[in-house]
């Protein structure tokens, strides 16, 4: 039987063509700029809204922490608490913020732009070439359990889960990120948050000395929610996110219940279909065989809803299912189906 489950194969036929662009994510018309979707935020604040203790107690929430170049502490950008400003009527918005350098102010905007990606900036709106001279660490945190992913050899994607809230099916919903600004990178790996348990992030360094020369853009990445079982495929679709070519990336993954089987015994194959692409796929046609020394059971096909077919072989035994979903897949969605077999 441990032959049979080593000869499992799956052909999966995908006719591919454009579909809309993935709706954003961030919560820009949030009433409260620190506030995002599905249990993410932006520190100090977290899903609920509430300051962490690292606030401060003057009243001013600081959002951004500033370094010198050796990275050496020099202050934080701290916002109002009150003040948000919209532009245009368009989604989005932005927060002004003042940090303190130690000889000068800093007068710097945090903002999310809408569209058909979420983008988080920073910008200064004051002296670019003495903001030049600092390094900024943006922290993107998150209620419940985390996990992320980025390293060395890929600063420019994280992937982060929240348990806050389940996607469909229970799927884990996470947070795919992604940069391409000169000098912006994400740290490995997550850090606790201090006085609020539970609650993680992932930070973000921007080293404007490597942007254009006289930018006032200082830090920029995108955001696109994710529903997944796991971080690796969303690592691909966050590195989509900085694309030029908009296209479908359709990846498949297959399971089975059981590692190892006696005849008689029955086993459930579960195959997953992920868009790490930013374009819809249409027309998926997916062709599953059914393993040698399987037999297969009638009516165990289940998933999401689609239309099936069954191809039997010249003994009469099914040896193949075609399954044509009914829904199509978008951006960083799921796709499950499963049948299960009997073992000779």
């Amino acid at each position: 039987m441990m032959n049979s489950l080593r000869r499992l194969a799956i052909l999966v036929l995908v006719a591919l063509t454009l579909a809309a662009a993935p709706q954003s994510v961030v919560a820009t018309d949030a009433l409260a700029p620190a506030a995002v979707e599905d249990g993410f935020a932006l520190m100090p604040y977290t899903s609920d809204g509430i300051p962490s203790p690292e606030a401060g107690t003057d009243g001013g929430a600081y959002l951004v922490r500033v370094t010198d170049a050796a990275g050496r502490f020099v202050g934080v950008a701290r916002w109002d608490g009150k003040t948000v400003n919209r532009r245009n009527d368009q989604p989005g918005w932005t927060v002004p913020m003042l940090a303190w350098t130690g000889s000068s102010w800093l007068h710097l905007e945090l903002g999310v732009a809408g569209g058909e990606r979420s983008v988080v900036f920073l910008d200064v709106t004051s002296d670019p070439q003495t903001a030049r001279n600092y390094r900024y660490t943006l922290a993107f945190a998150g209620s419940g359990a985390w996990a992320a992913a980025s390293d060395e050899n890929t600063p420019s994607t994280a992937a982060a889960r929240s348990l806050a809230a389940e996607g469909t099916g229970g799927l884990a919903r996470f947070l795919a990120l992604n940069t391409d600004y000169p000098g912006v990178s994400f740290a490995a790996g997550l850090h606790e948050a201090a006085g609020r348990p539970g609650v993680h992030y992932v930070a973000v360094t921007a080293d404007p000395t490597m942007a254009p020369a006289n930018s006032r853009r200082l830090l920029t990445f995108r955001t696109a929610t994710v529903e997944c079982w796991s971080h690796e495929p969303v690592m691909a679709a966050a590195a989509a996110l900085s694309s030029t070519e908009s296209k479908p990336d359709v990846k498949v993954f297959a399971t089975v219940n059981k590692q190892a089987a006696l005849p008689g015994d029955a086993l459930t194959y579960t195959y997953y279909l992920f868009n790490a692409g930013t374009q819809a796929p249409s027309d998926i046609s997916a062709t599953f065989d059914i393993p040698a020394g399987n037999v297969f059971i009638d009516g165990s096909v289940s998933g999401d809803p689609a239309s099936v077919s069954l191809k039997a072989g010249p003994d009469g035994t099914v040896k193949s299912i075609t399954w044509t979903p009914e829904r199509s897949l978008e951006f960083g969605q799921v796709l499950q189906v499963s049948f299960s077999t009997t073992v000779k």
